[in-house]
């Protein structure tokens, strides 16, 4: 009776070692499931892998957009996956707009009216005109003793952001009211309206291309990468410069196309209603009307 007990409990309490280790896998790779930030790469809270609380998900917002990885950018702290909120920059550059630009107090920059201004940050008189440098155009408004300001192109541009000549001139903004801009009764009260990128930023956030297509055309406009969807409607009071001779000089230096004395689109609002239209023109008598010419500007 001994010997059966014995051999009765042996395989009561066997153990299947077979089994056992088909069951036990290795847990699937966090990285591979999509956890692939750390909790200081999520500032806004995150998930974590159950396995490895290390690394977690997050998703990271529209403020992460950047990628640092272009002209006298650095890639910095502020990483959500792969995209930065910003980028720091080389020694002699300031992050602004979405990019490095050359930081002009500390490289003394002082641009005057009717300047070239080129794509390193750069501005000189026409007649120092450098051809082997990208021009972006002419500069038509300072602030800071001109180291800050706003450039325009030296051509007009059509509403797909292509350069165009003196037959492209569009419709501008149906009679459509937009709250967040300031409304300006007469040309006087307009010329004193030098938001150029703050009023396009309004109008591309409250109407689409059919509505107005003079706002959308300037941010299709592309000389550079680096100034790609950068560009604005003009104020204005920026297009108030305009009859200096010195900016039409560099315009013709630069191969463009003089500006037109009637019409041009500007992003300063009007009351609506008045003539179907809410944008004032740069015009040879000033006013609103129903077709203009586009021409962008770029702030510096």
């Amino acid at each position: 009776m001994r010997k059966v007990f014995l051999m009765l409990s042996i395989s009561l309490f066997s153990f299947n070692v077979s089994a056992a280790t088909q069951e036990c896998v290795d847990a699937p790779d966090c990285m591979a499931l999509g956890y692939t930030q750390t909790s200081q790469e999520c500032p806004n809270g995150a998930v974590k892998c159950p396995w490895n609380t290390g690394l977690v998900f997050c998703g990271c917002g529209e403020d992460y957009q950047y990628t640092c990885d272009g002209a006298n950018e650095i890639a910095g702290n502020n990483k959500c996956g792969d995209y930065y909120a910003y980028c720091s920059c080389d020694e002699g550059y300031e992050w602004q707009n979405g990019s490095c630009i050359i930081n002009n107090v500390i490289n003394d920059l002082k641009c005057n009216i009717g300047d070239i201004f080129y794509s390193d940050n750069t501005c000189v008189s026409a007649d120092k005109y450098d051809s082997s440098k990208t021009a972006l155009g002419v500069v038509i408004y300072i602030t800071d003793e001109g180291r800050h300001g706003q450039v325009m192109a030296p051509w007009n541009i059509d509403e797909n952001g292509n350069k165009c000549n003196l037959n492209c001139s569009i419709k501008g903004s149906n009679n459509t009211e937009i709250p967040e801009l300031k409304k300006y009764k007469t040309i006087s009260e307009a010329t004193n309206d030098y938001d150029s990128c703050g009023n396009t930023d309004k109008i591309i956030a409250a109407v689409d291309a059919n509505i107005n297509p003079a706002a959308w055309a300037v941010r299709k406009y592309a000389p550079t990468q680096e100034t790609a969807g950068k560009w604005c409607l003009p104020a204005m009071g920026v297009m108030h410069n305009l009859d200096n001779l010195e900016i039409s000089d560099a315009i013709l230096k630069l191969e463009g196309i003089e500006f037109p004395t009637c019409c041009t689109w500007s992003s300063t609002d009007i009351p609506s209603p008045k003539d179907n239209y809410d944008m004032f023109l740069l015009n040879s008598y000033g006013g609103a009307g129903s077709i203009g010419y586009i021409r962008p500007v770029l702030e510096f």
